[in-house]
């Protein structure tokens, strides 16, 4: 009956991180979208002007997001 309190806390600890991580990769993968469009959108734009074109987002927005 003493470990069903530490147990129960080890679970919401888990599921924290989880949740955490989830919650990171989800805001990761909106990043890259909205730098893929924005980049497509340049892109578009640049075309006929001699402007450098960008091919790929950035993997990392930065590094501590890893």
């Amino acid at each position: 009956m003493l470990y069903t309190p530490i147990i129960n806390c080890q679970f919401e600890i888990i599921y924290y991180c989880l949740k955490e991580n989830i919650r990171q990769q989800e805001m990761l993968e909106k990043y890259r979208e909205l730098t893929r469009s924005l980049i497509e959108e340049r892109n578009r734009w640049t075309t006929h002007s001699r402007a450098p074109t960008v091919s790929k987002p950035l993997d990392q927005p930065y590094p501590h997001m890893e």
